[in-house]
């Protein structure tokens, strides 16, 4: 199961926070942001990874 969706009652659910996040990379990659550029800015807002970190 990927971490952007959750188990809830038999049932998946999207997490919306973390699908913001994964939204959000997707606009950036479209503004011409780099990788390195991307982390950096997904860092700066204190955006989780994953495993619901911030790196």
């Amino acid at each position: 199961m990927t971490w952007w969706v959750i188990k809830v009652n038999r049932t998946y659910v999207i997490n919306e926070e973390q699908a913001a996040t994964i939204r959000m990379v997707f606009t950036l990659y479209s503004q011409g942001y780099g990788e390195k550029a991307i982390v950096n800015e997904l860092s700066r807002l204190g955006r989780k990874d994953g495993h619901g970190n911030v790196s």
